[in-house]
């Protein structure tokens, strides 16, 4: 049996592999790198959503800026229709 830190310095490829070696004598020790390759594919989609939060955090930051500065110019416009 693996060791866990030599399971996580395996790559994506070596685990496949192992898989498929494992295979045809289906037996307990297949659902480990499974189970390995599961938690290494959440990891990525994880990772991805985490940038993908801070992406739409800047764009939300941007928009209320921009409508700050649209309110702003109404309010403007507003005045200067008013004084006239």
């Amino acid at each position: 049996m693996e060791r866990y830190q030599q399971l996580q310095d395996l790559s994506e490829q070596d685990l496949i592999d192992r898989i498929d070696q494992l295979s045809p004598n289906t037996g307990p020790g297949v659902q480990f790198f499974y189970d390995e390759l599961h938690r290494r594919r959440m990891n990525d989609s994880s990772i991805r959503m985490e940038v993908m939060t801070a992406t739409i955090e800047r764009l939300t930051r941007r928009m209320m800026a921009l409508t700050a500065v649209a309110v702003a110019c109404s309010v403007v416009s507003i005045i200067v229709a008013v004084s006239q």
